[in-house]
């Protein structure tokens, strides 16, 4: 049992241990006790009381003498705070708070103070696999696993999880969206907007869905895209789609890294046909190898159409790596001593140069141009104040090192990702851009943007979530069918088997 007298919380807690040497008295209507501490903090004690001893627990105490490691320590009142009762010990847990007695909190911050610059001893644990908790029902989903698991992480971490266990969702259906499962989290949804947009595909007021706790950043978004779309809109285009992945496979020599990279480039076609069978969506469009040392990067280079792309690229890429091992067996004397279906170079929710200059996932360029009266309007600043404040952020930018020049484009990005299913991993990387401002000979600003990585898309993932999908029809953009799930479980399962089963050190992403 666990009850909470006040609405206070815990400060960092510092525990006794017998090289600790501490005992406590207190006294509870002039009556002294002795007590065993359990642990301290600058705002609280608490103490191990033996139930048989107690009608109730006291609401108040006295006083409090504390003595440990040769010091004695005087603290005034205190009042309960909390009843620990750990199992059926026999002994609760009281945890007492100072009351805002300002006597009582220096007493307990230097005696806290005295703890943590003497920390018990640690316990050297060591887990093997019968010791180590394991969470139930793996792979299964169902209601019956979730409550399995939620059984389970209640008596671990002693939570109720009475608002995380609430969900709406079928189990059933979550099958290539997460694992573990035992509920939900509840993000508010708020719409940004209207926006103009003057695009090849979209023309029209746009409203933004934005899944966020972030109080002002929807009012913010909403400021920015009334001013632009008073002043005439925003024209958008999309410039180039790639998405990546990038095996390296380590050879028994440079010579031989040379010789596979050339082998690899001179047999683009095939590689290409070999990725075609395992994927309707992804178009491999370039391949390129780089040799480092005894090791070739190999950039395989898709194009994924509605699909953000990145699990169906690292299926096509591996099963056209093993292709490619298989092709090189006829070389004698080429030996290959790893394989990795992804080395790093993708940039794979990095920031990165390379995601800047050549872009992963969808390039996107947009302009607009704001009027001094939509500013000073809007905004609350002139044209001039507004492109004076944008160079001052440029010399900012450049002095921390920043991968190109924005301003919060997180923010939105974020928000959006989270509203319509996308990875949200892939903020990062997706708010890379460069901001572009200038005054025109007319006294308005003229604006671009450029998003060299925004890696989206409107099938697989979370895009066939019931709310993300409602998201995405509210932009115009949800798909009508979706990316087959069952290639990525067969690469996995396959991953597997090659890995249990082959003779070389290959690992797999």
């Amino acid at each position: 049992m666990t009850m909470t007298v006040g609405p206070r919380t815990l400060a960092t807690r510092y525990t006794f241990g017998e090289e600790h040497n501490a005992s406590v008295k207190y006294t509870v209507s002039g009556v002294v006790h002795t007590a065993p501490p359990v642990d301290i903090s600058k705002g609280h004690i608490c103490l191990a009381v033996d139930t048989g001893d107690l009608t109730e627990p006291p609401q108040k105490i006295e006083s409090v003498e504390l003595q440990v490691l040769g010091q004695v320590f005087h603290i005034g009142s205190l009042a309960l705070f909390k009843i620990n009762n750990p199992g059926d010990t026999g002994v609760s847990h009281l945890v007492y708070h100072s009351n805002g007695d300002a006597d009582a909190n220096r007493q307990l911050w230097l005696a806290s103070y005295l703890m943590r610059e003497n920390p018990g001893k640690t316990a050297d644990l060591s887990y093997d696999k019968a010791s180590l908790p394991k969470v139930p029902a793996r792979g299964l989903y169902t209601e019956q696993a979730r409550q399995e698991r939620l059984a389970f992480v209640r008596e671990q971490c002693d939570m109720q999880f009475e608002e995380v266990s609430k969900l709406g969702l079928d189990p059933t259906s979550l099958v290539s969206n997460i694992e573990a499962l035992i509920g939900s989290v509840e993000i508010p949804v708020g719409i940004a907007g209207p926006l103009h947009i003057k695009g090849a595909e979209a023309d029209g007021l746009f409203y933004a869905p934005m899944a966020t706790s972030e109080g002002a950043l929807v009012a913010s978004a909403t400021r920015g895209a009334t001013a632009i779309s008073r002043s005439g809109g925003a024209t958008a285009r999309v410039l180039d789609q790639r998405m990546l992945r990038v095996p390296v496979f380590v050879l028994n020599s440079s010579a031989n890294a040379v010789l596979f990279s050339e082998w690899v480039t001179d047999h683009f076609k095939e590689i290409a046909e070999e990725t075609r069978k395992y994927s309707n969506y992804a178009n491999l469009v370039t391949l390129k190898a780089f040799v480092f040392g005894r090791s070739v990067h190999v950039h395989f280079v898709y194009k994924t159409g509605d699909a953000a792309g990145q699990n169906m690229t690292t299926t096509c890429t591996w099963r056209a790596c093993q292709w490619i091992l298989a092709a090189m067996n006829a070389f004698q004397g080429v030996e290959f001593e790893n394989f990795m279906i992804e080395a790093n170079l993708s940039n794979d929710k990095k920031v990165t140069y390379q995601s800047f200059l050549s872009g992963r996932g969808i390039r996107v360029l947009a302009e607009a141009q704001i009027s001094d009266a939509v500013c000073q309007e809007i905004l609350k600043v002139s044209a001039k104040q507004l492109v004076e404040a944008y160079n001052n952020f440029v010399v900012g930018s450049v002095a921390a090192g920043m991968v190109g020049i924005n301003i919060n484009i997180a923010n939105v990005i974020g928000a959006m990702f989270a509203a319509t299913g996308q990875d949200i991993a892939c903020t990062h990387e997706s708010a890379i851009g460069q901001l572009h401002l200038e005054l025109t000979d007319k006294g308005e600003v003229y604006a671009t943007m450029m998003l060299p990585s925004l890696v989206v898309g409107t099938v697989g993932g979370g895009t066939n979530l019931p709310t993300q999908r409602e998201c995405l029809e509210l932009l115009g953009c949800a798909a009508d069918y979706a990316v087959p799930l069952q290639q990525f479980s067969d690469y996995r399962r396959d991953c597997k088997t090659s890995r249990n089963s082959s003779n070389r050190q290959l690992y797999y992403y």
